[in-house]
Formats: C-alpha cells, sequence, structure tokens
C-alpha cells in the first residue's frame, strides 16, 4: 500500500513539473474585418485608410494559431501565441510581401515585417493591433488629369513615374466579428 501510495505522489509531482502544453481551444473561424491603417513612407502619400477584409484564425499548434489576413485580393499569414483569455501575441519579425498593380494607382513591390502585434479574440470578436516596417518600390501612376499653368488648360499624359524606394511604417487597427455572429 505504502508504494501504491508513492507511485502516485510521484505521479503527481512529474505531472505539475511537465511545462504546461495544453492551451485553451484556438478561437478558430472566418471574421469579417474594419480595418483603419496609417502609412507613413517615403515613396507614398502619407494617409489614414479605412478598408474591409477578412481573417481565418485556425490552430497553429499547441497555444499556437494562424492568422490569415485577406483584402483585395492580397493576403498575409501571421503566427500567434493564444493566451489563456483569448489574448494574441505576435513575434516580431514575421513578413508578409505585396504585389501592387496598376489598378491600385501604383505598380511594384512592398515588404512588411512586423515591427510588433497583439490582440484578444473574445467571444465573436476579434481585435487586433499591428505594426509594419515597410520597404520595396514602387511606381505611382501619373496624369490622366488636365491643370492650368499660366492661363492654359494642358493634358498631362497617363503613366507611371519613375521606381520610387518605399521606406517606412504601418499601423494598423483591425476589428472583426465572426462570420455569421450577430452584432
Amino acid at each position: 500500500m505504502r508504494s501504491t501510495s508513492f507511485m502516485q505522489l510521484a505521479l503527481i509531482a512529474a505531472c505539475a513539473a511537465l511545462p504546461a502544453t495544453a492551451a485553451p481551444p484556438a478561437p478558430a473561424g472566418e471574421y469579417r474585418l474594419e480595418a483603419t491603417v496609417r502609412v507613413r513612407a517615403s515613396g507614398l502619400p502619407e494617409e489614414e485608410l479605412r478598408e474591409e477584409g477578412r481573417a481565418v484564425v485556425s490552430q497553429g499548434g499547441p497555444g499556437r494559431v494562424r492568422v490569415r489576413l485577406a483584402a483585395r485580393g492580397k493576403s498575409c499569414e501571421l503566427q500567434a501565441r493564444a493566451g489563456p483569455k483569448g489574448e494574441l501575441a505576435f513575434e516580431a519579425g514575421q513578413r508578409c510581401a505585396f504585389e501592387l498593380d496598376e489598378n491600385e494607382g501604383a505598380q511594384g513591390r512592398v515588404e512588411g515585417t512586423l515591427r510588433s502585434g497583439r490582440g484578444r479574440a473574445h467571444g465573436d470578436a476579434l481585435d487586433l493591433e499591428l505594426a509594419w516596417e515597410l520597404s520595396g518600390a514602387v511606381r505611382m501612376r501619373l496624369g490622366g488629369q488636365r491643370i492650368q499653368v499660366m492661363g492654359s488648360e494642358l493634358a498631362i499624359p497617363e503613366g507611371l513615374a519613375p521606381e520610387t524606394p518605399v521606406r517606412g511604417t504601418a499601423e494598423a487597427r483591425i476589428e472583426g466579428r465572426r462570420s455569421g455572429a450577430r452584432r
């Protein structure tokens, strides 16, 4: 009897010493998003954009999730640690690259490197704050309009400007609801 009690205590102690790998279930699902993105970068006009998109959140391993963000035909997948109360912590250094086409008013490639990211999945809501370092090169669309110069109207031919380097930051505040959820 004494050895059984010792074995039970040893098993309990061994289990207590193990790292906790079981995490709460991932906030898996698809979310409709509304984002406010502030861009400050050389080569691009400084602006605050409002975007609509979607996120697909899926299990990414013990205590981790994958968050795939998509808008305007572009997507980016990020990994995050999931906390017990729905908090999400994104590791800095994750990268996403985007090809811009002429239909967007620019042509080129911009790469975002995640500087910081955090969020929370609670109930049917998903809230994210992401900060990016931007780099790349773009050619902005010019022309196709008329301007007045010294009393004369001039037509500016439409085309693309020479390639300009892009360096700067983008900060996104994203709020979403699980698809099919009521507000």
